[in-house]
């Protein structure tokens, strides 16, 4: 049932399919690419790349990391190269999305949280109001955006996609997605989901967009299911 919101710029949002989800997954990042869904976990000593099946949530290959990384958000930029962030690590994990193993490393100029690729910058975000555009290959910074609701900073800002030409961001410890143009920084778009956190679960964190049905599979840090959900704004 679409849920209309009283902020500035609300979105409408309705519900589509629930999917299982591994409870015990510390959700940092969540890309769909074809028929596989990657999903990264953290947490020291607990952190994991996976491979998981979009339409059961089973998780079908997983890749532990060392227990001296924090593994954080994830994107594609491309179907053979896969870049995972870690948290105060000062690392960017470059992997095989096919084998999930590390290639190689790459230096990271400060906190990771959340990621996305354009199509020509890798997007980052830190857990401030900053947005990062860096280099796919090299992660050397470009130019850094500043994300404002009606000229307000929002700081939070954590796990993200790039769809529809538009940033999608959960902003941390909130059930809300913020809709950012990238060009300006300007939030767009405010939907909460609140009314369908499960209780008692950690925070929503976790953005794939499915291009087939021009819809969004959503969850949260250790959530025992994921939701197909339509969000769309005036």
């Amino acid at each position: 049932m679409p849920t209309l919101l009283p902020f500035l710029c609300s979105g409408i949002w309705s519900l589509g399919a629930i999917i299982g989800h591994d409870p015990g997954a510390y959700t940092q990042g969540l890309e769909l690419c074809g028929d596989v869904l990657f999903e990264s976990s953290g947490r020291y000593g607990q952190s994991s790349i996976r491979r998981v099946d979009p339409a059961t949530g089973e998780v079908t290959s997983m890749t532990r990391l060392p227990d001296s990384l924090f593994a954080e958000g994830l994107t594609l930029t491309s179907p053979s190269r896969m870049l995972v962030l870690t948290w105060r690590e000062n690392l960017v994990l470059v992997v095989n999305p096919a084998t999930l193993q590390i290639t190689e490393t790459l230096p990271l100029p400060g906190e990771g949280w959340g990621l996305c690729f354009d199509g020509t910058s890798v997007i980052r975000s830190d857990g401030t109001s900053t947005l990062h555009f860096h280099d796919p290959k090299t992660m050397e910074v470009r130019n850094t955006l500043t994300v404002a609701l009606s000229g307000a900073p929002q700081s939070g800002l954590n796990e993200l996609e790039y769809a529809r030409g538009y940033i999608w961001a959960n902003q941390w410890l909130s059930s809300r997605i913020l809709t950012i143009d990238p060009a300006t920084g300007r939030v767009l778009s405010v939907t909460d989901f609140s009314s369908i956190t499960p209780p008692g679960a950690g925070a929503m964190n976790g953005i794939a967009y499915i291009p087939e049905t021009d819809q969004f599979l959503i969850t949260g840090k250790n959530w025992p299911v994921m939701y197909t959900v339509d969000i769309r704004f005036d």
